[in-house]
């Protein structure tokens, strides 16, 4: 899935809403900007905007899926979508607030999470737009299957981010201990991150062995390894294991691992 700029492409309308209390609130004034040329994709986002947060401080998000909204939509063979929101807060306590309300539980420590297929939420950090493209990748993945176990769930959202993270910065993984699909698959709130390290490398690792349209499969089936890819949880985790130290493992601090371009 080789990743394109978007905005030769698309056609986007923006939507932009601010408010000040803790829930959407869609009767506020609205600005609207459009950029238009010949493409049969359309993408529509409207910000809602909380805690007294200017359009001006989430202009980063706009450009962010400006440049790559259609290749994703591209990569899950889906041609438009409806208006999709994306909420912003921020105050904390206020982000966790409507967490709850709209999951029925906080994850503390989050930046980002799907409300549904068409709502993102956020609360405003540094690495706003990067965590937009993650929740928006998210919401989009929804549309194939919504109840993905949490393993390829988040690898699926970390590799078309393009989150990697180089396995030689992870001692476990330096030191052949790798996590198994079960531990990945535990809750966020049981304090399990790892997954946010080596997503990106499981859904790299499907797409070496498999190709794309195994990897798509892979999503549609809802990680039904067998079914798609004729493996076990086991049998996956070892090739992956080695995949992992052939491509990218050190083996002393002396050795210059051989450099690889990543292509999607």
């Amino acid at each position: 899935m080789k990743r394109t700029t978007t905005l030769l492409f698309a056609t986007i309308f923006y939507s932009l809403i601010a408010c000040n209390n803790t829930a959407p609130n869609t009767d506020s004034a609205s600005e609207t900007s459009t950029i238009e040329n010949a493409s049969t994709r359309k993408i529509s986002l409207e910000f809602v905007l909380h805690d007294s947060i200017t359009i001006n401080q989430v202009s980063s998000i706009k450009g962010k899926l400006e440049l790559n909204a259609d290749s994703i939509l591209e990569a899950f063979r889906i041609k438009s979508i409806d208006t999709f929101k994306i909420h912003v807060w921020a105050n904390y306590e206020n982000y966790l607030i409507a967490q709850e309300s709209y999951t029925g539980q906080r994850y503390d420590g989050s930046r980002g999470y799907v409300i549904d297929t068409n709502n993102l939420a956020m609360f405003m950090s540094p690495n706003i737009a990067e965590i937009a493209e993650h929740e928006f990748i998210h919401a989009i993945s929804l549309r194939l299957n919504s109840s993905l176990p949490r393993w390829l769930w988040e690898s699926v959202a970390i590799y078309g981010a393009n989150e990697f993270v180089d396995p030689n910065e992870l001692s476990y993984l330096r030191n052949g201990s790798f996590p198994t699909l079960a531990e990945l698959n535990t809750d966020f709130n049981e304090s399990n991150h790892t997954i946010y390290s080596v997503g990106y490398i499981i859904s790299e690792f499907i797409i070496h062995q498999w190709g794309t349209e195994k990897y798509y499969e892979l999503i549609k089936q809802g990680g039904n390894l067998n079914k798609v890819l004729a493996i076990s949880e086991s049998e996956f985790e070892t090739e992956w294991a080695a995949f992992v130290k052939e491509k990218y493992i050190i083996e002393s601090p002396t050795e210059k691992r051989i450099q690889y371009k990543i292509k999607k």
